[in-house]
């Protein structure tokens, strides 16, 4: 069945999609925290669509999701690096710890590009 949106859902959906493809775009140039607060925003305003309305989006939403992940996992990775040159195991394992957490939510694909970056993290700990 065929959803019709009227006429403030229509205008809830542009603006989602639009603050999507701004937030990929600071993606894009490694503003991985300015993204973060755009998905919030549209996490707000998804919520204020109907159950039948947000099947539009929310495909989009979730890859965002894993996008934004994916980009924090990058920097969380730098940021334990950092402390394994200055010898600081407990900050970097408390880093490790947080890279993991997010490690579990997100796609296949995503993982499949970081896995290895990870495993090296974790020896590089192992060896402080």
């Amino acid at each position: 069945v065929k959803y019709l949106f009227n006429v403030k859902e229509r205008k809830i959906l542009q603006e989602i999609k639009g603050l999507i493809d701004k937030a990929a775009d600071y993606l894009k140039e490694d503003k991985g925290k300015q993204a973060k607060e755009i998905y919030k925003n549209i996490q707000t305003r998804f919520k204020e669509l109907p159950k039948g309305v947000r099947s539009d989006v929310y495909k989009k939403i979730v890859e965002l999701c894993h996008k934004i992940d994916f980009s924090h996992i990058n920097e969380l990775i730098k940021e334990a690096y950092s402390y394994i040159e200055i010898n600081h195991k407990e900050k970097a394992l408390e880093v490790y710890s947080e890279i993991s957490r997010i490690y579990k939510r997100i796609s296949q694909e995503y993982k499949s590009e970081v896995n290895q970056r990870c495993m090296d993290l974790h020896k590089r700990i192992s060896v402080i």
